[in-house]
């Protein structure tokens, strides 16, 4: 008998609502972890709604492409390594925000970095040594990031 993957996936969230449950809600581990990111206080686990994260396992529609399903996945594997080099505890996008302290918005920042993505691409574009997958990812991470502070900063 083989398992589907929303079987596992079902098995997953019983495995880890059940952790959560029986976890001290003091437990250092838990300190800052929520599971709805828009709520004050965590909620309880997987009552029939997809948690964060769970559109980017969903097969494609029709007209989807699992190759930009790869390249989003390679993306966010990419957010989660940048986040350990340069984040903080409190935030993911820490180097980026802390350029508010010397008067730069952090989209604007963000911005910035993400222009320097597209000469980069303008190089290899003429030829000269430039990783474009390497660039190309950058640029997608730095638009998301800019996307991101404008929408905190309400624009």
């Amino acid at each position: 008998m083989s398992t589907t993957l929303d079987e596992s996936i079902k098995a997953l969230r019983a495995a880890v609502k059940n952790r959560l449950d029986n976890t001290d809600p003091s437990d250092e581990k838990l300190i800052g972890y929520k599971l709805d990111q828009g709520d004050p206080e965590p909620t309880p686990c997987c009552e029939g709604r997809p948690m964060r994260g769970d559109s980017l396992l969903r097969q494609p529609r029709a007209s989807g492409s699992l190759e930009w399903l790869d390249a989003l996945e390679r993306l966010r594997a990419l957010h989660y390594e940048k986040t350990a080099q340069y984040g903080g505890a409190e935030d993911a996008f820490e180097n980026v925000t802390a350029s508010a302290k010397c008067g730069v918005e952090p989209w604007r920042r963000a911005l910035c970095d993400l222009s320097d993505c597209v000469v980069r691409m303008q190089k290899y574009a003429q030829g000269q040594p430039v990783d474009p997958t390497n660039a190309l990812l950058d640029a997608a991470n730095w638009a998301l990031i800019c996307l991101i502070k404008m929408e905190q900063q309400g624009g």
